[in-house]
């Protein structure tokens, strides 16, 4: 959250969300399948729980500045950005997640967020 933060705040126009699902079917923004090169766990996404992962730090790899920040859901990004910055939603292996596609659709259409803003 503090890298998207960093980016509304120098005034990009979007920020790109890497959104992934896990065991229990929740969606998660990460950029890897797996958490073990970046957080301080080890495993695939889709086979750890949304409890599992938000145990884990998700930032004091990069600096100890950032310990303690957490993997952010999709629904945390898209209610503190919306209508802030643009969004880019990529899909992150949806292979490895069946119905992750409508669950991103069903959270859009849920948000009224189907419609590009000009």
């Amino acid at each position: 959250m503090e890298a998207f933060q960093k980016g509304f705040e120098m005034k990009a126009d979007y920020i790109e969300i890497d959104v992934q699902m896990t065991k229990d079917r929740e969606l998660v923004v990460i950029h890897d399948t797996t958490v073990d090169r970046t957080i301080n766990g080890t495993g695939k996404v889709g086979e750890l729980t949304l409890e599992e992962i938000r145990q884990l730090d998700a930032s004091s790899w990069f600096s100890e500045a950032f310990a303690g920040e957490r993997v952010p859901t999709f629904e945390e990004v898209l209610a503190e950005f919306h209508g802030k910055v643009g969004i880019l939603i990529e899909l992150k292996a949806p292979e490895l997640y069946p119905g992750v596609e409508e669950k991103i659709a069903d959270a859009l259409v849920e948000r009224n967020m189907t419609t590009p803003i000009l």
